[in-house]
């Protein structure tokens, strides 16, 4: 059975990293090309996409993969119809009625035109006579006691101009959730002087409230940061996530908003209402060498089902702390292994203390003997960011359900 499974990684790993191209060009695209980009849709099913490769035994079920929004239409220009419908997602919480939902309309992953709709006593609105010359994607978005939410509906075209997209809802508490971490991806790779790590966190909220936190837990947000709309949900603290000591150039990503995330005292601070359910989140930042190794300690802030760790294999000897090792794997012509943990409690601490070995630096700097520098890195093309498939399973296949503060909470 151990060989079955270690077989299995290795199918999986391979088959990522032959994904990977596609993946980190959408990934490393500029900040403002990106936050043009529509979000990924959201179909029904649990169904994994077509040719995505099998996950390892035991590695647990994630939601659907999105449809890509295909490219400009040709053809007769055709009239369609959006129908929103929002409920309630909170048990015994009050039916919607009323309010105003935002519709906005993408063409290829560009915005091109936004609407707005009043929603009946039933929670509901009806557009027609929307121009179809080519396809085009719909993101509805509402505001709930004090976030938005969106959902995004599938693509629409002349040949299928009719939807329906459904929006839940949620009512808010200041009681924290007792949130878990489904999974923890780390990839690490070698750049110059420094080792870069890329995280994906799947976080659950049990309960069904969305969670707006305490007010005045910690200190105000920058004063550049804040939004016109006060959009820091009252200077509340939803989540405090922990980065490796010595992180330096820490870049949130996806699942973050520029206004309601900051970096302190070694720890990512979201202000944002953590949803019902499962959200990701993702971060980027660089480990500095010292003493010729790489000391990539975590620690973990909530009970934590799956932890892996994936790194490039070279010379370098390689410390796990409260991991298991799993056997190298080829992909193309590189290697790689998996460092992994399950079942982790809050306050867990784990990680790898990479020291830097002869071959890497003689490769690197072309000089060896003494006056090779073990904290020169080169960059390992590919090394690590084809195993972003396997988080990226849940940042691009997740519903999407992005709360945006606006104004105060209810």
């Amino acid at each position: 059975m151990k060989r079955l499974v270690s077989l299995t990684v290795t199918i999986v790993a391979v088959s990522a990293l032959a994904l990977s191209s596609t993946l980190l060009a959408q990934d490393t695209q500029p900040a403002d090309q990106a936050q043009a980009q529509a979000p990924a849709t959201q179909p029904d099913g649990s169904a994994m996409p077509k040719g995505h490769p099998e996950l390892p035994q035991g590695h647990p079920q994630t939601p659907s993969g999105p449809a890509s929004i295909p490219g400009h239409g040709t053809g007769a220009s055709a009239l369609g119809s959006i129908a929103v419908k929002v409920t309630q997602g909170t048990q015994d919480g009050p039916a919607v009625s009323g309010g105003r939902a935002v519709i906005r309309l993408y063409e290829q992953g560009r915005l091109i035109h936004t609407m707005n709709t009043e929603l009946d006593a039933t929670g509901m609105a009806i557009l027609e006579g929307i121009p179809l010359g080519s396809v085009i994607q719909p993101v509805v978005a509402y505001d709930y006691a004090g976030a938005t939410y969106e959902s995004i509906g599938q693509p629409m075209s002349p040949s299928d101009p009719d939807r329906l997209i459904k929006l839940k809802v949620y009512e808010t508490t200041d009681v924290a959730p007792k949130w878990q971490i489904s999974m923890r991806h780390v990839m690490a790779k070698r750049m110059d002087q420094h080792l870069h790590i890329t995280e994906v966190w799947a976080l659950k909220n049990p309960t069904d409230r969305s969670y707006i936190g305490v007010a005045g837990a910690t200190s105000a947000p920058a004063e550049d940061a804040a939004g016109s709309d006060d959009a820091h949900n009252q200077g509340r603290t939803t989540l405090t996530l922990p980065l490796p000591a010595g992180a330096t150039h820490v870049q949130p990503g996806r699942g973050f908003s520029d206004c309601c995330v900051r970096v302190e005292d070694g720890h990512i601070i979201n202000t944002m209402p953590l949803l019902p359910g499962t959200t990701e989140f993702r971060v980027d930042y660089l480990i500095p060498p010292e003493d010729g190794a790489f000391s990539l300690i975590l620690t973990t802030p909530a009970p934590t089902d799956h932890l892996m760790i994936f790194l490039p294999e070279d010379d370098s000897q390689v410390t796990a702390q409260g991991l298991e090792t799993g056997d190298p794997f080829v992909a193309g012509d590189k290697r790689f292994r998996m460092y992994s943990a399950k079942q982790l409690e809050a306050g867990a601490t784990t990680g790898l203390v990479i020291q830097v070995g002869q071959a890497v630096m003689e490769s690197i700097t072309g000089v060896s003997g003494p006056t090779a520098q073990a904290g020169v890195i080169k960059w390992i093309a590919g090394g690590g960011a084809g195993l972003l498939v396997l988080a990226g399973t849940f940042v691009l296949l997740k519903p999407s359900k992005k709360p945006r503060p606006a104004g105060a909470a209810a």
